[in-house]
């Protein structure tokens, strides 16, 4: 008699500890923000390099009640070092919280720091790398001691691991990525106040908008024929609603 043992391995995803993901916002958190933008970064991104400023920019322009803007880690395996420098991070956050977590990754987002830190560092030991990012951290007010010890726990790198991982399960494959209130938008690095207008000020009520009309009370300097109206629903993507079909952000005319 021929028995056959079959083995079934299943992979379960980890839970994060928090329900952010092991994400922290930009600013100071309010939870009952109109609005929600979660960006997925790789620490070691050119695009994330350039998008940086102008987040910031975004989060100033906005209140707090309006919008809150998170960042989560999302290393891509073909930045070199990018896991390090997202372990650094991760340990940051963990010893000071948001306000480390914003200063750290902020220092390694800059032009200077993405050329240091990647061809450049090719023919560095990791432990080499590391020190490199502790100096990094130093220079930004944050002790050098405690990044140390910080890249030398394996809790972080567990949960640096567990950060990636919950990118993956929300469908994240690049970086920057972009989810407005949970639903993927093909963002663009390159957007400014004036670009992320055109998608948030019609989610806000009137009251909280910031001083330009809305796409949907805009009846001037239109191409759109007679009797429909433009839907400016990503910025400089327009299609002609007709009458009764709503402009939607994000998707475009809907009835």
């Amino acid at each position: 008699i021929l028995v056959v043992l079959l083995v079934v391995c299943s992979a379960q995803l980890p839970i994060p500890a928090n329900p952010s993901g092991g994400g922290y916002t930009l600013k100071s958190p309010n939870p009952s923000a109109k609005i929600y933008l979660d960006i997925f970064v790789d620490p070691l991104c050119p695009d994330c390099s350039d998008g940086f400023p102008n987040w910031n920019e975004l989060a100033d322009y906005y209140s707090s009640d309006s919008l809150q803007i998170s960042l989560h880690l999302f290393p891509l395996p073909y930045h070199r070092n990018s896991f390090l420098a997202a372990q650094g991070a991760v340990a940051i956050g963990e010893k000071l919280g948001q306000a480390g977590f914003i200063k750290f990754l902020g220092a390694m987002l800059t032009p200077k720091n993405q050329i240091k830190f990647g061809r450049a560092a090719a023919n560095q030991t990791q432990f080499e790398v590391i020190d490199n990012m502790a100096t990094i951290a130093e220079e930004a007010g944050i002790d050098r001691s405690l990044f140390l010890e910080g890249m030398a726990d394996p809790n972080n790198d567990y949960d640096a691991r567990t950060a990636w991982k919950y990118a993956c399960s929300r469908g994240v494959a690049g970086t920057p990525s972009f989810f407005v209130n949970g639903v993927s938008v093909n963002g663009s690095p390159y957007w400014g106040v004036k670009e992320w207008k055109v998608l948030f000020n019609p989610m806000l009520p009137k009251s909280m908008r910031k001083d330009d009309m809305s796409v949907y009370e805009r009846l001037s300097d239109t191409s759109c024929p007679k009797g429909t109206e433009e839907c400016e629903y990503l910025p400089g993507t327009i299609e002609c609603c007709k009458s009764g079909h709503y402009c939607i952000p994000n998707v475009g005319c809907r009835c």
